[in-house]
C-alpha cells in the first residue's frame, strides 16, 4: 500500500527541517582550519573563476567545502532518514544486519529491505549516474549472483534486488550499472566475466525509483520535493545561515592571503606544506 501524498509531504518536511538545522549546527561549529586547501590549485581558481581578490578566493573555497558536505549529508539524509521514516524501509545498519543474519559479504552493498506483500525486496541505493565505478560494479555483480543462488537453493527468500538511483534518468546511467546486472550496455563493450543476473536484479532511476519505493505511486517524487522544500524554508526562516558563512569566509582569509591582505601563492604553499 502506498504512503498517501500528504503523509509523504509532512514526513519529508519534518526531516528536511531537522537536517537543515543539523547542517546549520555543523556550520556554526566549523573552524576554517578544518578545511584542506590545495595550494597548487589556487592559481587555477583565481584565473578560471576570476577570483582575483582574497575574499573572492576564500568565498569560492568555502563554498566548495560546504557543497561537498551538503552532497554527502543529503545522501545520508535519504539513506538513513527518508527511506526508513517516510517509506518504511528497513535500513541495514550494523545492528540490524546482525539481528537479521545478513552479515555475509554478499550483502555488503545492500542498504535496505523493502517490504512487499508478495515478498521482500533488497535495495542497493545509489545517488546518481556516476556513483558506481568499475571495481564496485564487478563486485556488485558477483555478490548479487551469490544472493540469487542462495534464494534459488531456498536459503533466502528475497523476491528481487533493485539498484535504486534517486536522481537522474535510466537512459543517462553509465554502463557500470548494466555491468552490475551482468549485461553489457553495448555489444562491443569489454568482457569482464560477468554473471547475468538481470532476471533477478533491476535498475530503477529517478521518477521510476521514487514510484517503486512507494508501491507505484506516481506522485511520490513531487510530494517529496515539496516536503523537502518546505522543510528547508522553515529551517531558513528560523535562523539565517548567511552570517555564519560570512564569518567562515572571514576566518578563512588568512589561509589564502599574506600579512598584507594579498593573494600570495608561494607564501600559502610554504605555510601549508611546511
Amino acid at each position: 500500500m502506498a504512503i498517501p501524498e500528504q503523509q509523504v509531504f509532512e514526513r519529508s518536511r519534518k526531516l528536511a527541517g531537522w537536517w537543515y538545522n543539523q547542517r546549520l549546527g555543523k556550520l556554526k561549529d566549523l573552524a576554517h582550519h578544518s578545511m584542506s586547501t590545495n595550494p597548487f590549485l589556487l592559481p587555477f581558481l583565481v584565473k578560471f573563476h576570476g577570483a582575483e581578490e582574497p575574499r573572492q578566493l576564500a568565498a569560492l573555497n568555502v563554498a566548495a567545502h560546504l557543497m561537498a558536505g551538503h552532497h554527502t549529508g543529503f545522501g545520508k539524509l535519504i539513506d538513513e532518514k527518508v527511506l526508513p521514516n517516510v517509506f518504511g524501509t528497513t535500513k541495514l545498519d550494523k545492528a540490524t544486519r546482525k539481528r537479521l543474519a545478513l552479515t555475509e559479504a554478499m550483502f555488503d552493498d545492500v542498504d535496505h529491505i523493502v517490504k512487499r506483500d508478495d515478498g521482500d525486496a533488497l535495495l542497493s541505493l545509489k545517488a546518481s549516474r556516476w556513483t558506481i565505478q568499475l571495481g564496485q560494479a564487478l563486485s556488485l555483480n558477483r555478490n548479487f549472483a551469490e544472493i540469487r543462488d542462495e534464494v534459488a537453493k531456498g536459503n533466502r527468500s528475497f523476491r528481487e534486488i533493485v539498484i535504486g538511483v534517486f536522481y537522474g534518468s535510466y537512459e543517462d546511467l553509465t554502463d557500470k550499472y548494466y555491468l552490475a546486472c551482468g549485461v553489457k550496455k553495448t555489444a562491443n563493450a569489454a568482457d569482464h566475466d560477468l554473471i547475468d543476473v538481470s532476471e533477478y536484479v533491476s535498475i530503477k532511476s529517478g521518477k521510476d525509483f521514487w514510484s517503486w519505493i512507494n508501491n507505484g505511486a506516481a506522485y511520490t517524487e513531487n510530494a517529496l520535493l515539496a516536503g523537502l522544500s518546505q522543510g528547508f524554508k522553515d529551517g531558513f526562516d528560523a535562523e539565517n545561515s548567511t552570517q555564519y558563512i560570512e564569518e567562515f569566509v572571514a576566518a578563512y582569509l588568512d589561509a589564502v592571503s599574506n600579512d598584507d591582505g594579498k593573494i600570495d601563492f608561494e607564501e600559502v604553499l610554504g605555510r601549508i606544506n611546511s
